[in-house]
């Protein structure tokens, strides 16, 4: 029985490890847009690989992400301990800017102050966001996928860098 049990743990970790071989996107912002109307605020990226048919085909959505912080390149480890972040979902074709790459999406973003670790997240609101981002340059974003009900390793792209100064004019 022990032998069993030992060979099964063996196999789930080697499977956990196995590479979902989607090439590691470079992504760039173009820039945030607020609809003022409705106050949402959106985000407009560009990609040098198709992130919607590379992703969204294998079963779900991706997400960008973005730590309220100093958090340069970060890891998937890292995400589970972020406080304050930036997240995306749904990504929209968006073929309205030229850009370094041709693959252009946009997504509506939130502002999310998670310090309660998952258990009541809540929207910041403006000035907490201008408190947290005001001394910094950059904030570091990455697209990331969590294949569902696989045992791929989780999917993150390449930083991207949202300058806090365009952040800051379209917040303020």
């Amino acid at each position: 029985m022990k032998k069993l049990a030992f060979t099964i743990s063996m196999i789930l970790c080697f499977i956990s490890c196995i590479d979902h071989k989607i090439p590691k996107a470079n992504i760039q912002f173009e820039e945030v847009i607020k609809n003022k109307l409705e106050n949402i605020y959106y985000l407009s990226i560009s990609s040098d690989i198709n992130i919607d048919s590379l992703l969204i085909e294998k079963g779900g959505k991706p997400r960008i992400i973005c730590p309220l912080g100093e958090k340069g390149d970060f890891t998937e480890e890292d995400i589970k301990d972020f406080n304050s972040f930036i997240i995306g979902m749904d990504f929209k074709k968006n073929n309205s800017s030229k850009s370094k790459y041709e693959n252009q999406y946009i997504t509506e973003i939130n502002f999310i102050d998670n310090t309660k670790k998952r258990l009541s997240e809540r929207f910041l609101n403006k000035d907490e966001i201008v408190d947290l981002i005001k001394s910094i340059k950059c904030l570091s974003c990455k697209i990331e996928y969590r294949f569902f009900m696989d045992t791929r390793k989780p999917y993150l792209s390449n930083s991207m860098c949202i300058p806090v100064e365009n952040m800051l004019k379209v917040i303020e």
